[in-house]
């Protein structure tokens, strides 16, 4: 048997005579059992340039009897070979001459060489295929006019080629989406459950395919963390940054964790690479500053009293107790506002009289206000928070060279895919929309390879909104993107 594809041809399209329209009664049909022996199908795709061809070898099995009566599907159990070498099952169910199309088909195929749909990949993707293999396991099943599937994909070792300049190529970051999903092994493990209706004339089980393919490059571009949290068995923790206390560059417990968690992942996703930037919030990490600076100014004072009076410096760092520091407020407060301020006014008799001297905690509202956090002090600690996330990592395993350090900044930078994420949402948007009918293609599940000990399998990318990143600028947030 030889099918060949060499334009799209528009499907036909029928109505079935309903009951009471006076058309004579459906025939009633019935097919004996069908037996498979030794049989061939050979394929040839002339639409594709190069062309592609595909066999199906060593088909044998048996289809039981049809019948249009309802409520008798046929029993289908097949197996044959993909070009003579990836094995090929099909089993199920299926009631073709029944009023309505019922099936309940599962399918498997094992080790598929890739190499041969390069000529797809470039025309789609904008990569040919250098290697790599596929192994399916599908069930597809047809009630009352909808379709329900199940895909599961699992691919091997797949790797591109040269980029290829197609102007039917997705916009889509497809490589970064492979480098994300591809783990240690070089294993991609995917679920891509699709639906659709039937009835609609521009149902495509291809567009549906195609579409959730597409979402899911999506999801992994706009939201990278979430999903590598999902592979990480942490679906529910935002691994793109790590959060500092005001004024710090410690990283505490809950940041080495989250740091554990996250490089554990990329160690495990050698085809990324990490980049980190600091950040400082000018609101709440200024206020520390400004208060580090009040108390240097204290002790600064402390110090010079004491040099005067011939006694020896105190400790840097020793802490003034509550009467002294009043003291010291009131003596900074009397120097550096009410001296280099507007002269007292004149007392009866034309003296000068003596400023009164507010409350402490006044006098440290207004000290605190005069003192200037410069940019440059935030950048600093911006960096300072990096740079203690980069010495963590580099007590782990993972490979110093691929990890980069981005220039510091004040505030937040929203977003953590980088290039990859700008492409993605720009491709989304251009996307025709309903671009498969009425068919869906609902969140695709990302699947580790091998889930170490105590890790859970990946949970759903959801359809919800890519994680919010963090609320505050005291952090260092995280991008990653392709390691070449």
């Amino acid at each position: 048997m030889t099918a060949t594809r060499r334009a799209p041809i528009a499907p036909a399209r029928s109505t079935p005579p309903s009951a009471g329209d006076g058309s004579a009664p459906a025939p009633s049909i019935r097919i004996g059992a069908i037996e498979l022996a030794s049989g061939e199908v050979q394929f040839t795709d002339h639409f594709i340039q190069p062309n592609y061809s595909a066999r199906l070898t060593q088909l044998k099995g048996n289809v039981t009897a049809l019948s249009s009566e309802p409520g008798q599907p046929a029993r289908v159990q097949v197996v044959g070979r993909l070009d003579d070498s990836a094995p090929l099952t099909i089993s199920g169910s299926i009631d073709p001459l029944a009023p309505q199309l019922a099936l309940d088909l599962r399918g498997e195929a094992k080790g598929f060489e890739l190499t041969g749909l390069s000529a797809y990949s470039a025309k789609y993707a904008g990569y040919g295929i250098r290697k790599g293999k596929l192994s399916a396991r599908v069930r597809y099943t047809v009630a009352e006019g909808e379709l329900q599937a199940s895909n599961r994909i699992v691919l091997d070792q797949l790797t591109f080629g040269d980029k290829v300049d197609s102007p039917t190529a997705t916009k889509l970051p497809v490589a970064f989406a492979v480098a994300l999903l591809k783990d240690s092994n070089g294993i991609i493990d995917v679920e891509l459950p699709v639906s659709g209706s039937l009835s609609d004339p521009e149902f495509s089980i291809a567009a549906v395919i195609a579409k959730a393919v597409g979402n899911l490059i999506v999801k992994i571009a706009t939201a990278p963390f979430r999903v590598l949290g999902a592979l990480a068995g942490a679906a529910s923790t935002d691994l793109s940054y790590v959060e500092f206390a005001a004024g710090g560059a410690a990283l505490d417990d809950d940041a080495r964790g989250k740091l554990r968690t996250m490089l554990d992942a990329l160690q495990e996703r050698p085809g990324l690479a990490l980049e980190l930037r600091g950040h400082a919030d000018r609101e709440a990490d200024g206020a520390i500053l400004k208060a580090r600076a009040l108390e240097d100014r204290l002790r600064a004072l402390k110090a010079s009293a004491l040099a005067a009076a011939g006694e020896p410096a105190p400790e840097p760092d020793a802490p003034l107790g509550a009467e002294e520091r009043a003291g010291l407020l009131r003596q900074l407060y009397l120097q550096t506002i009410v001296e280099r301020g507007a002269p007292a006014p004149a007392a009866p008799g034309g003296r000068r009289s003596s400023p009164p001297v507010p409350p402490v905690e006044e006098i440290e509202r207004q000290l605190l206000a005069r003192i200037g956090v410069a940019d440059e002090a935030l950048i600093e600690l911006a960096g300072a928070r990096a740079r203690a996330v980069r010495e963590f990592i580099a007590g782990t395993e993972l490979d110093p060279q691929r990890v980069f350090m981005v220039a510091s900044r004040i505030g937040l930078e929203r977003g953590t895919g980088g290039d990859a994420e700008a492409e993605a949402r720009a491709a989304s948007q251009a996307a025709p929309a309903g671009a498969a009918g009425a068919a869906t293609a609902p969140a695709a599940t990302a699947r580790p390879g091998a889930p170490s000990a105590g890790q859970k399998e990946a949970g759903e990318v959801s359809e919800a909104a890519p994680a919010s990143g963090p609320d505050t600028a005291r952090v260092v947030q995280f991008s990653i993107r392709p390691h070449r």
